[in-house]
């Protein structure tokens, strides 16, 4: 983003021999033949609480992009890990839409038997970084609008109250700790702005309608209870995180960047 930004190489460059470094560890949790990096079975991404494994939707959706990254930076100085990341990210997407898909959408995590089939927001990292074919990116984009949007989702209690960030709750209880051990709590469905802003950014940029509720509903819910500065997670029945959370400004960034 820096680069694309400011046209500046220089940190790639000067870390490149780290990049290259963090590329080959997360090659290695690939399976034979795949391009895919398996998680191993703890709680250390993002849900904090959740010990997710295997094909993670959201960590993948990072990696594609990693590899796009490295493809076209890598170009200029190091050809060969360019082509490597090239081609692996190709066949990174087709194992995606192999592995993950599942219905209208895309599973949280895929281990082994177990699929956690539910649909979550941060699964949206596919479509930042297009890993995902465009015409199923509008299909998920619509089940997040129908299913996590609460104001579309008359399965839970609540009314409009912002977006729900995985919905329905996880399906083993042995994969959840802590607060995300309750249904609608922190990873569990609360809306996290950080999130929302993601949502709300991919709606954007393709110009769809409905990118002002992602983007505004948890700053009125914020007004309405009188919670200063940008809240890290909220949900009705638990009440908020912490406040003044840099990562919270993601709706803010959305805005800047496609209005």
């Amino acid at each position: 983003d820096y680069e694309r930004a400011t046209g500046d190489r220089g940190p790639a460059d000067e870390h490149w021999g780290l990049i290259r470094a963090i590329f080959d560890r997360y090659r290695g949790f690939c399976a034979p033949g795949e391009a895919l990096p398996l998680k191993p079975r703890h709680d250390r991404d993002w849900a904090d609480n959740v010990f997710r494994e295997g094909y993670v939707a959201y960590n993948l959706g990072l990696w594609v992009g990693a590899l796009d990254v490295i493809a076209r930076l890598g170009d200029a100085h190091d050809p060969l890990l360019a082509k490597e990341a090239a081609a692996l990210a190709l066949l990174a997407r087709i194992e995606i839409e192999a592995k993950l898909t599942v219905g209208d959408a895309y599973a949280d995590y895929s281990a082994g038997d177990f699929v956690e089939d539910h649909l979550t927001l941060d699964s949206l990292t596919l479509l930042r970084n297009n890993a995902v074919p465009e015409d199923r990116a509008l299909i998920a984009l619509e089940a997040v609008r129908m299913r996590l949007e609460s104001r579309s989702n008359r399965s839970q209690p609540w009314g409009d109250w912002g977006m729900i960030c995985a919905y329905p709750p996880f399906k083993r209880r042995r994969d959840v700790r802590a607060k995300t051990a309750f249904a609608f709590r922190y990873h569990n469905g609360a809306d996290w702005p950080y999130l929302s802003g993601l949502y709300g950014w991919e709606r954007l940029r393709r110009g769809l309608p409905g990118w002002r509720y992602p983007l505004t509903r948890w700053w009125k819910t914020s007004l309405a209870n009188g919670w200063a500065g940008a809240v890290e997670y909220f949900s009705p029945p638990f009440g908020r995180g912490s406040l003044l959370q840099g990562w919270s400004a993601m709706p803010a960034a959305a805005v800047m960047a496609h209005t």
